[in-house]
């Protein structure tokens, strides 16, 4: 099976795909992540934080799963859960200035939190995710 997406795919099919792939090796960190980003775009916010928990426990090095839990986490309004997570991605990936800016906008203000989400998240790309 493969990871390459065709632009005619939805989203609920490339979901569909990478459950299967984790059906089939649930230790698949790329495929849960993938999945990850999937709900993420769909705005299934619970989901999308329980597949980037799963790709957390098994590549916990991983700094872009931890910040992606982190945003999935606060679009739930679990914010200091949100907060611990980014600082993990920042504790593995200093250097990333998104991981940084995420990281204050955690600690700002809740509508100033919205209004970076939206703009960080943006649209779904046509067809797959980024």
């Amino acid at each position: 099976m493969s990871t390459e997406c065709a632009p005619s795919q939805t989203l609920r099919d490339l979901c569909r795909e990478y459950e299967q792939m984790i059906a089939a090796n649930p230790y698949d960190a790329s495929a849960r992540y993938s999945l990850g980003l999937a709900e993420l775009y769909q705005e299934r916010w619970e989901e999308a934080a329980e597949q980037f928990r799963q790709v957390t426990a098994l590549a916990p090095r991983y700094a872009d799963a931890h910040a992606r839990l982190g945003f999935a986490l606060l679009r739930l309004g679990r914010r200091n859960e949100a907060r611990e997570a980014i600082e993990r991605a920042l504790a593995l990936a200093p250097e990333d200035k998104r991981y940084r800016r995420l990281h204050r906008q955690v600690r700002a203000q809740p509508e100033r939190v919205e209004q970076f989400v939206r703009r960080r998240l943006g649209p779904a790309p046509a067809g797959c995710p980024a």
